[in-house]
């Protein structure tokens, strides 16, 4: 019996372009195990990268299931190339009011894939480095409705995606290591130090609502 875990990891690795090199492992998957296979990496937010996994091997599922899959992939870049495209409109529109912000996570973290448009971006994700007192009243001057959660303003984008606004890139619950945290997001920018930042966000996120690959 085939281990689905295992085979999923390996679809996983060779989407995000590990372990080229690597042989194809011998499998003989039914339609129902490549199934629930998809099923996997749609629950873990991967499905893109399992998809890109399979098209580096030769192994396949029938060809109804396999022009299923690409029909998704083609619908998963335009949704993407949509967020994406958004996310710049959203920084200009703040340039022109004086409002310096910078795109976390989303098409951020995509470019460092494979395939970027093939990452799930989820939400639009905005920090505010300048001018976050000018916001809400910017907000309310364009007609655009919002909320406060916590801290964070976030609006609702019909038919698109949700757009959250924070104030900060991240943060800590423990005062003095928030402090010097955002000491050094004050001195500047660095790969290191973003992904220290998205290393507390998951850290976070997976804490109180989990989080998908």
């Amino acid at each position: 019996m085939t281990d689905l875990r295992e085979a999923f990891c390996f679809f996983l690795r060779r989407g995000l372009g590990d372990m080229p090199q690597t042989r194809e492992p011998e499998l003989v998957l039914t339609r129902e195990e490549w199934n629930e296979l998809f099923r996997m990496a749609s629950v873990q937010a991967v499905s893109g990268i399992f998809i890109d996994g399979v098209a580096s091997v030769s192994l396949r599922p029938d060809r109804d299931l396999w022009e299923q899959w690409i029909a998704h992939l083609f619908y998963l870049e335009q949704i993407n190339e949509r967020i994406a495209n958004r996310e710049e409109e959203w920084v200009g529109r703040f340039a022109e009011a004086d409002i310096r912000a910078q795109v976390f996570k989303g098409s951020s973290v995509a470019a460092w894939y494979p395939y970027p448009l093939h990452r799930s971006f989820g939400d639009i994700d905005l920090v505010v480095e300048e001018g976050w007192q000018k916001l809400e009243e910017w907000l309310h001057g364009q007609g655009v409705p919002f909320r406060n959660e916590w801290g964070d303003l976030v609006v609702h984008e019909e038919g698109l995606t949700t757009v959250e606004f924070h104030p900060h890139r991240e943060y800590l619950y423990n005062p003095v290591m928030n402090v010097r945290l955002q000491d050094w997001l004050k001195e500047g920018s660095s790969n290191e130090l973003y992904l220290v930042c998205l290393i507390v966000h998951l850290r976070r996120y997976f804490l109180t609502n989990e989080i998908g690959l």
